[in-house]
């Protein structure tokens, strides 16, 4: 039943659009740690900064949208709070594993 309705193609999804906002907040403290004469007269340090803050701003609207969805299902609170717990260290978990592997 949950493959006709389509939630198995909804959590690839939402997992796909997590680890594109953790790649992006990786790039963007990756050129952190850069020298910015390394390219020129761009400044790097900056941008990076930007990167980083779009990447965290990616992943916030991310889980905004999972707890729309979750909200939409009208599952009891106590089940919204374990999902949301889940949520939270599958995400700090993810976050670990792209910030070590850049």
């Amino acid at each position: 039943m949950l493959f006709e309705v389509g939630v198995s193609r909804l959590i690839f999804e939402h997992a796909r659009n997590l680890v594109v906002a953790m790649l992006v907040l990786a790039v963007g403290t990756e050129a952190t740690r850069h020298d910015p004469s390394e390219i020129g007269v761009l400044y790097f340090k900056p941008a990076g900064y930007l990167v980083a803050a779009i990447g965290i701003l990616l992943m916030l609207l991310n889980l905004a949208e999972g707890l729309h969805r979750l909200a939409k299902v009208r599952l009891p609170g106590a089940w919204q709070a374990l999902l949301l717990a889940i949520y939270v260290l599958l995400f700090w978990r993810v976050a670990q594993l792209v910030l070590l592997f850049r």
